[in-house]
């Protein structure tokens, strides 16, 4: 079985098929009682409840769900369980014949079973089971939280400067929409500095002999809960090594040495002085083939352009809403070229650039799909041998990505995931060339996103990046 979008516990407490199929069904009818704080209820008084007290239910996913459960004795230890028998319950409320499953909240719409673990007496096998469905529960609130920090970054005095916070610096566990302040020493921040909380940018010309500010960003969600990022604006000292790579890999890699070992010793070599924060910051853009790198470079070849920063974040950071981000344990289980490829069929053949892919590609056979492919990704045109010696023997490979057979558009999309890796990791032609040249410039925040990184007039395609093969 396929792993589950939601949590599961007890295994040794699965419902068995048979179980499950002999439950009778619980229905819903409308709540005619006035003040309380559900609109349906289902149940059952059962005046000889001599079997297991299991039953079959249809729950609606995001809606609330109290179960109580009553015995001669106190019920064992009432559990739901999902469809495939998986117990998905876990807090449970025991008082003197009675046990209750509280603010359950079903995460999906379809069939549910319930155990209510009647303990009955001798002399009295009468129990009760009830299902309470609350339709508009209230969420409860989480503070967001700041998942990466830093001490300073550094500005240049009678000079104009920028600084851009990642996004994903700020995480809400509800997947609330923050918003954003600063202030500088706990006030206003001073005239010369400004701060546009729709990007998390500080802008400004430090006058001479400024000192150094204290810099608060307050994130902020809808209910009033807060997260913040402290750090220092210093004239004219310059980061540490070590610094200025957690800096870039923050903005690189999106990441940063709490979430990824690698990170943590290009920062203690830099800051021990065996490596310049410079070569660090180079060998991110290995670590990055593996992660941005596949996403920039898949979103440039199928849309024409780079993601936004939100896309970004929401494709890579291992701490934002997306379970299955690119240093995800999902993506753990596929090596570099197999990132790519899953990557591209994904946005290819099932993604928002389906439609454009399919209509410039859906009438070709694989070997001139795979040709008009290498002259977009590589730059020059590749010879018939070339094209033959990349696709022959692995047409069964490719498939098996595309899901569609060996002319189908899902290989098609395995394709090109196939080729924009080999381009990564060897570090050859427009695509890939073109794309570190952007991540470099991203280093410290100052690249936009959302370009054409191929449109020379945008700074980062040359000419000699083209590789014929």
């Amino acid at each position: 079985m396929a792993d589950l979008p939601y949590p599961t516990y007890e295994p040794n407490k699965k419902l068995t098929p048979e179980k499950m199929g002999w439950a009778p069904l619980l229905t819903f009818q409308a709540e005619t009682m006035s003040g309380v704080p559900w609109e349906a209820f289902a149940g059952v008084n059962d005046t000889s409840a001599y079997g297991d007290g299991i039953y079959k239910i249809n729950l609606t996913q995001g809606y609330q769900y109290d179960v109580t459960s009553r015995s001669f004795f106190d019920p064992f230890f009432p559990r739901i369980f999902d469809q495939y028998g998986n117990v998905v319950s876990r807090d449970i409320y025991v008082s003197s014949g009675e046990a209750e499953i509280r603010d359950f909240v079903a995460p999906y719409t379809g069939v549910y079973y319930v155990d209510a673990s009647w303990h009955k007496g001798a002399y009295y096998t009468g129990a009760s089971v009830y299902f309470y469905e609350d339709q508009n529960p209230v969420k409860p609130n989480h503070a967001p939280t700041a998942v990466f920090s830093f001490n300073q970054i550094s500005w240049t005095e009678g000079a104009s400067n920028k600084y851009l916070i990642p996004l994903s610096t700020f995480s809400d566990p509800d997947g609330d929409r923050l918003t954003f302040t600063a202030r500088a020493n706990s006030t206003a921040l001073p005239s010369w500095m400004t701060f546009d909380p729709a990007t998390l940018t500080f802008s400004g010309t430090p006058p001479a002999g400024v000192s150094d500010y204290g810099i608060q960003v307050i994130a902020t969600d809808p209910g009033g809960l807060r997260a913040t990022l402290d750090f220092v604006i210093s004239t004219p000292a310059g980061l540490s090594a070590g610094r200025q790579v957690a800096v870039a890999a923050a903005w690189i890699l999106r990441t940063n040495s709490a979430h990824d070992a690698q990170v943590a010793s290009l920062e203690s070599k830099a800051d021990a002085g065996t490596m310049t924060a410079s070569a660090a910051i180079t060998q991110m853009l290995t670590l990055a083939d593996a992660t941005t790198s596949v996403a920039s470079m898949n979103y440039q070849f199928f849309t024409g352009k780079i993601p936004t920063q939100n896309g970004i974040d929401f494709l890579v950071s291992p701490t934002g809403p997306n379970a299955t981000n690119l240093n995800s344990a999902y993506y753990a289980k596929f090596d570099t070229v197999n990132r790519y490829i899953n990557f591209a069929v994904n946005l290819g053949k099932n993604g928002e650039a389906k439609d454009s892919f399919a209509a410039s590609y859906g009438s070709l056979s694989l070997f001139d799909a795979t040709k008009k492919a290498y002259a977009a990704i590589f730059g020059g045109t590749p010879t018939d041998a070339k094209v033959h010696q990349l696709i022959d023997t692995r047409v069964d490979y490719l498939a098996s990505y595309g899901g569609d057979g060996a002319t189908g558009i899902g290989t098609k999309a395995a394709m090109v995931g196939f080729l924009l890796a080999a381009a990564a990791t060897e570090n050859l032609g427009v695509i890939a060339k073109s794309n570190d040249a952007w991540l470099m410039d991203l280093v410290d925040g100052d690249a936009p996103f959302a370009i054409n990184i191929l449109d020379s007039a945008k700074g980062y395609y040359k000419a000699d990046f083209i590789f014929g093969g």
